[in-house]
């Protein structure tokens, strides 16, 4: 195998383990990946999110976002607001349930972090995080003309 085929199945198999692990962390919170990210991204953002904002953020199309408010607002996790200024805008709120669930995911996704990435040295990590970058951006510019772009994640590169 080359150095690129061996890299590319190592990519596969982290990315499917992380997926599978996480999701088993979450588990303990009652909790989907789709939904404990929800919560993650409106917990770090500066100010309330707007729907779209938040599809965008997730990488998931709109009506799939609002199923997923949907559910949260089920589960008294969060509101939609109406904003003044343009009616047909939805800002997405935490509510007190949602900010405690919420900053109990942060904790897990932090020790998750921890856990899984010990013993790798800053400039390692710096390096693969440049390499991930350039293998998005090569993903993106080859789906240029093809199909509809993916939306890049930038917010996660901390």
């Amino acid at each position: 195998m080359s150095q690129k085929e061996v890299f590319a199945y190592e990519l596969g198999k982290v990315s499917r383990n992380l997926r599978t692990r996480f999701d088993s962390d979450l588990k303990s919170l009652h909790m989907t990946s789709a939904r404990a990210l929800a919560l993650y991204f409106l917990l770090q953002a500066e100010r309330p999110m707007t729907q779209t904002e938040l599809a965008t953020e997730l990488d998931i199309e709109h009506p799939t976002c609002v199923r997923l408010l949907d559910a949260l607002e089920r589960q008294k996790l969060v509101e939609r607001r109406g904003v003044k200024e343009d009616r047909r805008v939805k800002q997405v709120c935490l509510t007190k349930a949602g900010r405690l669930l919420a900053a109990r995911v942060a904790a897990l996704t932090q020790a998750c972090r921890e856990r899984y990435l010990k013993g790798i040295a800053a400039a390692d990590l710096k390096t693969a995080t440049r390499v991930l970058s350039v293998i998005a951006a090569n993903m993106e510019q080859a789906a240029e003309g093809c199909a509809p772009s993916p939306r890049v994640n930038t917010r996660l590169r901390a």
